[in-house]
């Protein structure tokens, strides 16, 4: 599985255009042949040149309530895979307790879901 380094400063000045631009392709079918939830968010930060690490680590959110937290990675795992530390699954973080995803299992395409919808399904890791 991958692990993602991001500068947050670098999210932070792109916040509102990166959210915007993900919201472009809401709609796109997920596909496990080129559009899952890692493909979404490499197209996205590659838009702005945003560095995604493989092998690297990561600092999670630590509170969705900080404006800072706007375009920023949640990294998620299946509620089945509860004892494991990897995440199985990843968003952008949109504001408002509210994350953009390719995801299977709430929709098969990039869709906006709240937390709350995303954590029925998925644990923060």
């Amino acid at each position: 599985m991958y692990s993602i380094e991001t500068s947050p400063e670098v999210v932070i000045q792109n916040s509102h255009q990166l959210v915007e631009f993900a919201k472009t392709f809401l709609g796109t079918p997920f596909s496990w042949e080129g559009f899952t939830c890692w493909d979404f968010v490499k197209k996205v930060y590659a838009r702005f040149e945003i560095p995604m690490h493989v092998g690297s680590s990561i600092e999670p959110i630590a509170d969705f309530d900080d404006p800072r937290a706007v375009g920023r990675l949640v990294l998620l795992r299946r509620r089945e895979y509860r004892g494991s530390r990897r995440y199985t699954h990843v968003a952008i973080y949109i504001g408002s307790r509210q994350v953009i995803h390719s995801t299977l299992y709430l929709g098969g395409m990039v869709v906006i879901s709240t937390m709350e919808e995303v954590l029925a399904v998925y644990q923060i890791v």
